[in-house]
Order: C-alpha cells, then sequence, then structure tokens
C-alpha cells in the first residue's frame, strides 16, 4: 500500500509479480482516512506492508488501519498483518547503493 501522495506515487513505485500494489493517490495525508475508509474491504484478510517516503506518514497510516481494520474485524476472517518499509523509500534507497 503506497501511502504517498499522488506526486510521489506519479514518480515511481514498487512493483513485483503477483502482488498488487495499491496506491491511495491522494493530494495530502489528511485524504487518507478517507481513502482508507473507503477500501478497507480490499485489505481485509491480506498480508499488508506499507510504504512511504521517509517513514513517519507509514507510522501514522500503519496505525489508522490497524486500528479501522480492528474495528470492522469479522471473527471468521484472520487477522491482517500490516507491515512497512522502515525509513520509507529514502532508507530503501539509502541501503540498496
Amino acid at each position: 500500500l503506497d501511502t504517498r501522495n499522488i506526486y510521489e506515487s506519479n514518480i515511481g513505485k514498487f512493483e513485483c509479480s503477483g502482488v498488487e500494489t495499491l496506491e491511495a493517490r491522494t493530494r495530502q495525508f489528511t485524504d487518507f482516512p478517507k481513502y482508507i475508509e473507503s477500501n478497507i474491504d480490499q485489505l481485509r484478510g491480506k498480508t499488508i506492508l506499507m510504504y512511504c517516503t521517509g517513514g513517519v506518514r507509514c507510522e501514522r497510516a500503519s496505525a489508522l488501519v490497524l486500528e479501522k481494520l480492528a474495528s470492522t474485524r469479522i471473527p471468521s476472517q484472520p487477522a491482517e498483518q500490516v507491515y512497512q518499509l522502515r525509513g520509507g523509500v529514502h532508507a530503501y534507497l539509502k541501503y540498496a547503493n
């Protein structure tokens, strides 16, 4: 789940064969809760990897997603696992180089 804004997402994203990348495509982070509210069913029962530019948005976004999933949990479904790219894309690029 790409938690970056639309301008950052347009620069590029992670792609992996067989893995769907969801893009929030928000103008600003304050729009993210509305995106989650509208798309929570796409996240149910899944393992979720979130990424952002520097890591701060991922902290806030993952807390929001976990809270929303917990408050709307369907008892028969397994609990979702939510991970984030620590330090965001900046840290990943630094490590990858």
